[in-house]
């Protein structure tokens, strides 16, 4: 083989790894679709090139692909759907939005929550921090706040009779996740009746809970229908048979009586505040209740413990 021939040779061989190294280069590379040229502030959908492994693979290239997660918060096309979620990628997955200037103090406000009496009310601020990451229950929480889910009676019954570790949700969640799972909101891989509610939410199982929460049919079909937690009806709390009396943590008169003769239980569901806490005495089986008033001026009890109507009107007027 003459000199002549090497070298076309040579030039060959450098063009097909020149060629084989770009085609390397560019499978790993995020996809990015075009900008509209007539709409610049149409901002580019990236899609993750790291989440091929990942049960949700499919869930997490359809909420990039439609826009539910910001590009910002995997640069570069990086997802890491294995690491912890932060408030503030949950609130930009959640709101399509950057986190406001300046940072909010509660997650309420962040996410523009316009109804004081949300699931996430509760929250102990001193954990609110946009950099932390979050537990399993903060992140059902909040989506069930933004999602607007109606709360339901039986809540703590609800929660008893779906998941095994129930006790370990913090009482700040309980209301949401039943929420959640009464909307067949939940999702857990590998199916479980373990909600582990304190282990920290990876980025994954957070965009798999925000395609079941959506109301796409697109994106709800993209998640194996065994991962997601059908509700177990709990049984009904049976009305106590004796008066009970509690800690009025209000103005009201704290000489209030409980007794069954005066009660009806509630028949549908009622909005609660969290201006007013009864707390029984230890021994009665009952929890803390949260107090609302009607517009019938009635006072009224419904937090899944007593569910009592008692006229008031003298001291409520």
């Amino acid at each position: 083989m003459g000199r002549r021939s090497q070298r076309q040779w040579a030039w060959l061989l450098t063009f097909v790894f020149a060629f084989m190294l770009a085609l390397g280069m560019a499978q790993r590379l995020p996809v990015a679709a075009q900008q509209s040229p007539g709409n610049p502030a149409i901002p580019q959908i990236i899609l993750p090139v790291d989440t091929g492994n990942h049960w949700a693979y499919q869930c997490i290239q359809a909420l990039a692909q439609s826009g539910g997660l910001r590009a910002d918060q995997f640069p570069a096309g990086r997802f890491r759907p294995d690491e912890g979620v932060t408030w503030r990628a949950l609130i930009s997955w959640l709101t399509a939005a950057p986190v406001p200037t300046p940072p909010p103090k509660a997650p309420d406000d962040a996410l523009r929550l316009s109804d004081s009496a949300n699931f996430l009310s509760h929250y102990p601020t001193q954990y609110f921090d946009l950099n932390r990451p979050l537990s399993r229950a903060e992140v059902i929480t909040a989506i069930a706040a933004y999602r607007s889910y109606p709360y339901i009676s039986n809540a703590n019954a609800t929660l008893v009779a779906n998941f095994e570790d129930s006790a370990t949700i913090p009482e700040f969640a309980r209301e949401g996740i039943a929420a959640a799972l009464s909307q067949q909101a939940i999702v857990l891989y590998p199916a479980s009746r373990q909600l582990q509610p304190n282990q920290p939410a990876t980025r994954g199982d957070t965009a798999a809970l925000l395609c079941q929460a959506s109301q796409s049919p697109a994106l709800l079909s993209t998640l194996p229908p065994d991962v997601v937690v059908a509700r177990q009806l709990a049984t009904s709390t049976p009305a106590p048979t004796q008066e009970i009396r509690g800690t009025w943590l209000t103005n009201i008169d704290s000489d209030v009586l409980f007794s069954r003769d005066r009660s009806a239980a509630l028949s549908a569901p009622w909005l609660v505040s969290t201006s007013t806490l009864f707390i029984p005495p230890s021994g009665t089986g009952a929890i803390p209740c949260i107090l609302a008033r009607s517009p019938s001026s009635l006072l009224v009890i419904k937090r899944d413990c007593i569910q009592f109507r008692i006229s008031l009107p003298k001291m409520l007027d």
